[in-house]
């Protein structure tokens, strides 16, 4: 039997209790970690949504609007820690927590445990030496968590420029819009009359008329650049055809044909001969009269042998290709000329539009 040990005091005794209680440790550090699990596993979530406010010291608006007419006014200097207090005050009264919850509850019965449970859950603290507040929401779900402090959060604002407004300047505002809202209808009324006036019955419609007007007549330019182009192309392929063609081409040409003026040349000369045949008959060669037909006959001779038996006949005249092209170039030159006044009276119109166009967005 081993003696018993009532007191540790070296590490020889410690491992002698380890081992005599080997069990027992193994079984704790066990449980701790089955229970650790369990409330791991089994133990409701919870999320928190944090959000931090900077405000501004000070209300919303440092003097009242000049216009507005108000008694005597005095100064109440308030400190940070103060005006902090009260940012906190406010996002923790009842009002601003059940407006949320009305807003983020759908079913009217859980309200009060959902007012509830979001006064618990809602943490609201001032930094320390600063202007920040920090605002956190805490739930079983995050989505849930989130959409609450944003709700929370746009209250808050809402409530936070009402209380920090100055007293007088929503009546003074209120007035003014309603003075601004006289002012359109007395300007609207002026603006109806005139249109009647020129013959229109709604501005809208007038201005999307015209706004139609200028797509239609931009397309049409369009169309128009197009076919000045062509026509401009056209008549410089004219002219350069124009420029390779001659005036005057030749039109028929028949060779083969008789010389009339050889024929009778030729008919003289028969003549004379005989007349040298019977001049020789009657008188000698060294006559007179026979050496005057000799000379006559030689003469014609010489002459028909300067004429050509036939000829070739050529007759010219206009060139009718040239002609047609002439005239195919008259005509697209004055369909240029038209396209070109068609433009610039599409030009003049569209200006015009345009000008009643930014007449009608002026009377807008």
């Amino acid at each position: 039997m081993q003696p018993r040990r009532t007191r540790i005091t070296s590490a020889a005794d410690l491992q002698w209790l380890a081992q005599r209680h080997r069990s027992y440790a193994v079984g704790a550090v066990v449980a701790v970690l089955v229970i650790t699990a369990l409330v791991y596993l089994f133990l409701p979530r919870s999320y928190r949504s944090q959000a931090h406010l900077l405000l501004r010291v000070g209300r919303e608006s440092v003097r009242p609007d000049p216009t507005v007419t108000m008694g005597p006014t005095i100064g109440v200097n308030q400190s940070r820690e103060s005006e902090l207090n009260s940012e906190v005050l406010i996002l923790r009264s009842q009002d601003l927590l059940r407006a949320v919850v009305e807003s983020v509850t759908p079913d009217s019965g859980d309200r009060r445990v959902a007012l509830g449970r979001l006064e618990r859950s809602l943490r609201v603290s001032p930094a320390p030496i600063s202007n920040v507040i920090t605002v956190s929401v805490g739930a079983s779900d995050a989505e849930h968590a989130q959409r609450t402090l944003a709700k929370l959060l746009d209250l808050y604002l809402v409530k936070h420029i009402r209380s920090h407004r100055t007293p007088e300047s929503e009546s003074f505002f209120r007035k003014q819009a309603e003075r601004v809202g006289e002012r359109i209808e007395v300007l609207r009324a002026a603006l109806r009359d005139k249109l009647q006036g020129l013959g229109i019955h709604s501005l809208e419609s007038h201005r999307a008329a015209l706004l139609a007007r200028v797509a239609s007549l931009a397309t049409e330019q369009e169309g128009l650049g197009a076919s000045i182009a062509a026509a401009v192309a056209k008549i410089q392929q004219l002219s350069i055809s124009i420029n390779g063609l001659d005036a005057m081409h030749t039109l028929e040409e028949a060779s083969g044909a008789g010389n009339q003026v050889a024929d009778e040349i030729q008919k003289r000369l028969v003549a004379l001969r005989m007349r040298e045949r019977e001049l020789l008959a009657k008188y000698p060669p060294e006559s007179r009269v026979v050496r005057d037909v000799v000379e006559q006959i030689k003469l014609a001779s010489a002459l028909l042998e300067g004429e050509e038996r036939a000829r070739t006949t050529v007759r010219r005249g206009l060139n009718a290709n040239r002609q047609r092209l002439e005239l195919d170039l008259l005509t697209e030159r004055g369909n240029l000329a038209a396209l070109e006044a068609r433009r610039d009276k599409l030009r003049f119109q569209q200006e015009n539009v345009s000008k009643r166009l930014n007449t009608v967005r002026d009377h807008e």
